[in-house]
């Protein structure tokens, strides 16, 4: 904010010619905040970002609570079909199996 601040004011007052003396008091005014009120306004903030984060988080957790229960329950159709189709298939692959290793007996003894 204090960039876009300082910014708009080197364009709206001097019509964007940049002069030594707003760097200087940029980097003082961005030294005495930093020995002074930074170590408050630092909590202040930390304060206000957990606040906003635990809003953003109950409002997802609700926003995303449907999903999850449609995603619990296609996971469970699915696990039951996969259940039910190894069930159907086992026999059949056994089969397969069983015919594939007399055929491979017929031809090492040819």
């Amino acid at each position: 904010c204090a960039s876009a601040l300082m910014i708009f004011v080197l364009l709206a007052v001097s019509n964007g010619y940049v002069r030594s003396y707003e760097f200087i008091g940029a980097f003082m005014g961005g030294f005495l905040y930093k020995i002074s009120l930074g170590i408050f306004a630092k909590k202040f903030f930390i304060k206000i970002t957990d606040i906003i984060y635990a809003v953003f988080k109950l409002f997802f957790k609700i926003l995303l609570t449907p999903l999850k229960f449609m995603y619990k329950i296609i996971h469970n159709i699915i696990s039951v079909l996969c259940r039910f189709v190894r069930k159907l298939m086992l026999p059949a692959l056994m089969c397969g199996n069983r015919i594939f290793t007399l055929f491979k007996t017929t031809l090492k003894k040819t």
